[in-house]
């Protein structure tokens, strides 16, 4: 298909929403219906139609009505959404003409963001008619049984992206990776020409032992290209070799990796023999060593992730064990006294209630005592006062029976130290009852004092069990809102995965 861009100026952001609607939709549906293409666009109803219809009138929308009414991305249309990603991020200024044609991409030129920089723009195309048995033959699905053709150009561009910019790295002859977004990588112009356009080599013997040479180069760093021939190869005027073209690379340690090495190395000895009559003698060594190599190194490589795997379970657990600690502190400083600012209330009351009852007790105590030492003194003090009264009364009848002869002189004498003996004995009385009133003052004076020390002790073991309580709760609620937190934190990685990111499309 060919990339037409002239429309590409007059589409709006909505545009752009409807066809990531459908790249979306297109992850479990072959189809999208237009309902789910307006859930996902997030479009007002009735808005949607013009502008499918518009992306259907510019070929970047394919219709179908059977068995439903839907729509679904052509390759055109998945062009232009790489295209506006590749120009938000600054790295394509304009498109040019067409470089060449494969049989599983087409190649663009393009202008970088900088003056006269020119750029590769090469966007995959799986599912030609030529090339359809690479759902077989490729392990881009794995375990997967079916899948878009748009899915899979986006795998093999990812895969060609990752070994360009790893070989780059290690100092390969390979072009400079510059970006990717879905099916297409952007790498750097390399100046030349393919070795199969060029007709005439003055030293073909020195491009037969470069290549032969990156093919050893790539088994020794555990890699086969497994396309190496005269289409993936440009050379310069100076003779110097660059590959491309690797989305069907291997690893080393493929089953079948050292029968697609030397098909490599045969393939390129047959052309160079029938183009420029070179009988090549030299043997080329598929490296069994490499093989070893790197099934040590990616024993290695899991040992080290294992050991790395426990260090951040033993860190996360520390950092648990941390946070526990924080919390409990936390909840020692903050929730503590939050939660207790809504007890105290109803504790104190309880205990102001229990104060009453106890003063209110305490009190008929008092009283009972009060009235129990006064009965008893009374009791005591009245029942001497009678005899002694009793016991005159009699003296007196005797001495009147007596002294009947006697004058009423000495009978006035008498009645005078009578009254002087009843006075007397009155004050007596009267002393004794002040000091016995000041010792009882002074015991329940102390003992108010020894109540009042046991009611404080009693007071303090209260607070105590209620402090032992409250914690008790606390800690359950604790609990409880650990575990619910866990419910959480499951329930939204659940949700992570279902949700759809709108960087990829399936």
């Amino acid at each position: 298909m060919r990339l037409d861009v002239s429309v590409f100026k007059f589409l709006r952001n909505e545009h752009f929403r409807v066809l990531i609607g459908i790249e979306l939709g297109m992850r479990n549906h072959s189809i999208v219906p237009t309902n789910l293409i307006q859930k996902l666009s997030k479009l007002k109803h009735g808005g949607i139609y013009s502008l499918i219809n518009s992306l259907h009138k510019f070929k970047l929308v394919h219709h179908e009505s059977k068995p439903y009414d839907g729509y679904k991305l052509t390759y055109l249309g998945y062009d232009y959404l790489a295209l506006r990603t590749f120009v938000k991020r600054g790295t394509i200024t304009s498109v040019g003409r067409k470089i060449g044609t494969g049989k599983e991409s087409d190649v663009y030129e393009v202008m970088g963001k900088n003056e006269n920089e020119v750029l590769c723009l090469k966007l995959h195309r799986l599912g030609r008619t030529s090339f359809r048995d690479v759902k077989r033959k490729r392990g881009y699905l794995k375990n997967r049984n079916a899948s878009s053709w748009l899915y899979l150009s986006r795998l093999s561009a990812l895969k060609e992206f990752a070994y360009m910019r790893a070989l780059y790295i290690r100092k390969f002859p390979v072009p400079r990776p510059v970006d990717s977004s879905r099916h297409a990588v952007l790498m750097s112009y390399v100046e030349g020409a393919p070795l199969c356009q060029i007709t005439y080599l003055e030293k073909p013997n020195l491009v037969i032992h470069q290549m032969f040479d990156m093919m050893e180069r790539l088994a020794r760093h555990g890699l086969v290209h497994c396309d190496f021939n005269e289409f993936n190869v440009i050379i310069d005027d100076n003779h110097k070799v660059t590959l491309f073209d690797f989305p069907q690379m291997i690893p080393i340690d493929h089953p079948q990796a050292e029968e697609f090495f030397f098909r490599d190395v045969n393939f390129v000895k047959k052309f160079f023999a029938r183009k420029f009559n070179l009988k090549f003698t030299r043997k080329v060594v598929f490296p069994k060593e490499a093989v070893q190599n790197t099934l040590l190194e990616k024993k290695d490589i899991k040992n080290k992730k294992d050991q790395e795997e426990q260090e951040v379970q033993q860190q996360e657990e520390e950092n648990n064990k941390n946070e526990d600690k924080k919390e409990e502190k936390e909840k020692i400083t903050t929730l503590i006294p939050k939660f207790q600012a809504d007890l105290d209330l109803e504790l104190m009351e309880e205990i102001r209630k229990n104060k009453s009852t106890r003063i209110a007790k305490r009190k008929d105590k008092w009283e009972k005592e009060l009235e129990d030492g006064v009965e008893s003194y009374s009791s005591s003090s009245g029942s001497e006062e009678p005899n002694q009264l009793e016991n005159e009364n009699k003296s007196d009848e005797e001495g009147e029976n007596e002294s009947t002869s006697e004058n009423e002189n000495e009978s006035s004498d008498e009645n005078e130290s009578s009254d002087e003996n009843e006075s007397s004995d009155e004050s007596e009385n009267g002393n004794e009852e002040n000091s016995n009133t000041k010792e009882m003052e002074k015991e329940k004076e102390k003992e108010k004092e020894n109540e009042n020390e046991n009611e404080k002790h009693e007071d303090q073991e209260q607070e105590h069990r209620i402090h032992r309580k409250v914690k008790r709760a606390l800690d359950k609620k604790h609990n409880n809102y650990k575990f619910r937190n866990k419910r959480k934190i499951k329930g939204s990685r659940k949700k992570n995965r279902r949700e759809t990111s709108n960087n990829g499309l399936f």
